[in-house]
């Protein structure tokens, strides 16, 4: 008897498709998930980016679109980072591997709330505040993580 799968681990079987013929044999599917990991990757660190141009440009009521259309991708992000926790994937390890890496994807989302705040206080000390204030959470998150991963 198969045991029940969560709906993270049902949507994933569903997607990847591992015992079926999608992608062809073991060669053509391993090009496609470097591919498409790739492709996720640049995504992640460009789209906040763009959805915080888009709020610099278009103002207030850009804001709730914006996040609304960031939310999604974040969501599913969350649901890959439990499906990998259940799996018994070490995340610490992997997300820490290259700090220089995991700086840019923070400076990246750095910039919506950047982009949100300056929207609503367009004043110079205020958006100062911001930054040092995301910058001291970075580091603090950064250092803990790497602590954590050296355990």
């Amino acid at each position: 008897m198969k045991p029940k799968q969560s709906l993270i681990e049902k949507s994933i079987s569903w997607i990847v498709d591992a015992r079926g013929e999608s992608y062809g044999d073991e060669r053509e599917r391993l090009r496609y998930y470097e591919t498409h990991s790739a492709m996720l990757t640049v995504q992640t660190y460009v789209m906040p980016v763009i959805a915080a141009i888009v709020i610099a440009i278009a103002g207030k009521n850009s804001i709730a679109p914006v996040l609304v259309l960031t939310s999604i991708p974040t969501f599913l992000a969350i649901m890959g980072l439990t499906y990998l926790r259940q799996e018994g994937v070490p995340l610490v390890r992997n997300t820490f591997r290259k700090p220089l890496r995991t700086l840019i994807y923070f400076l990246a989302y750095a910039t919506l709330p950047i982009a949100i705040f300056s929207t609503y206080s367009p004043s110079f000390s205020f958006l100062l505040g911001v930054i040092s204030g995301l910058t001291s959470a970075a580091v603090v998150l950064f250092f803990r993580a790497r602590k954590e991963s050296q355990a």
